[in-house]
């Protein structure tokens, strides 16, 4: 009878490890799954930013003064590193170790990791903004031959500025709600590790 108690016991104890592992391996992939669909749209947009520079790059020889040039500069260096900086935080929230890491260990990165991933965001949006203005006249330069800074040509400024501006304040906060919603749906996920 003890011996059977005994390795009733043992096969309780595998089970219970086989179940807390099954439950750390779900709760792992729907805590990247809150990720994947941010680092799916990231990508989209990395894509049309890449896109553009290549665009950019390919008509360069058409800015002809010394700011449109360094506008153009300005522009390519922006899309190029943007999308970057943002996959990346996406990515280091993505990859937290939930598995090997004790429990207030891993709440402890990830607020460290959001804090990262939302100064990041905000850091994108204000260089957004600059990359918003300066690529209007870069563009008007490529596709129409117009150089927005000539005289004439600067109430178009005035008319595109505050309308780009108010789109971004739109968009922006668009986007910061969406994160907000995801890393706390995520952090949810973790909390519920604990109970």
């Amino acid at each position: 009878m003890k011996n059977t108690w005994q390795e009733m016991s043992k096969r309780l104890e595998k089970q219970e490890i086989l179940t807390n592992q099954v439950i750390e391996k779900m709760t792992k992939e729907r805590y990247a799954n809150k990720f994947s669909k941010l680092q799916i749209y990231e990508t989209i947009a990395s894509i049309i930013c890449y896109g553009s520079a290549i665009f950019l790059i390919l008509n360069f020889e058409k800015l002809d003064s010394w700011y449109l040039i360094l506008f153009g500069i300005i522009t390519l260096l922006l899309l190029l590193v943007l999308p970057v900086l943002t996959l990346r935080k996406i990515g280091n929230m993505k990859k937290l170790n939930i598995a090997k890491s004790s429990y207030k260990d891993v709440l402890v990165n990830f607020q460290k990791a959001k804090e990262s991933l939302f100064f990041t965001q905000r850091i994108t949006l204000y260089l957004s903004i600059v990359l918003a203005i300066i690529i209007l006249p870069v563009t008007s330069k490529i596709f129409k031959n117009i150089d927005l800074f000539e005289a004439g040509h600067t109430n178009n400024l005035l008319i595109y500025i505050p309308i780009l501006l108010i789109f971004l304040f739109f968009l922006s906060r668009w986007v910061f709600k969406g994160y907000r919603s995801v890393t706390n749906s995520a952090e949810n996920i973790l909390k519920e590790i604990d109970s």
